[in-house]
């Protein structure tokens, strides 16, 4: 199962999940509950859009996904660009990070 199949497949299994960047959760644990909304693969490049396109991961290196039944484990990236909006006044915000790990970890109850 190539990459964009294994988080799809992950996706179509769980509600969706809290995201947990390099330096932390986003938001408080387990608040929110994102869903994918975009999906693009390319050399090297993993863009991955969330919550009708309110969050975007875009990923670049050689990036390594796993799965499990828990979470999903992106990393090994060189780069990654967090593109946010706040709900509720769209404010934008952007986040880089050159290492890491990031999860979408499923609710607990699932």
């Amino acid at each position: 199962m190539d990459t964009k199949e294994l988080i799809q497949e992950w996706f179509r299994k769980q509600v969706g999940g809290g995201l947990v960047l390099p330096n932390g959760w986003f938001g408080r644990p387990y608040d929110n509950i994102h869903q994918l909304s975009g999906l693009l693969e390319g050399d090297e490049t993993l863009s991955l859009s969330l919550d009708e396109e309110q969050l975007t991961l875009s990923f670049e290196g050689a990036l390594r996904v796993d799965a499990t039944h828990e979470e999903l484990v992106f990393e090994g990236f060189r780069s990654l660009r967090f593109d946010w909006r706040e709900y509720g006044s769209n404010r934008p915000h952007t986040d880089c990070f050159d290492s890491g790990v990031v999860k979408i970890v499923a609710p607990p109850s699932s």
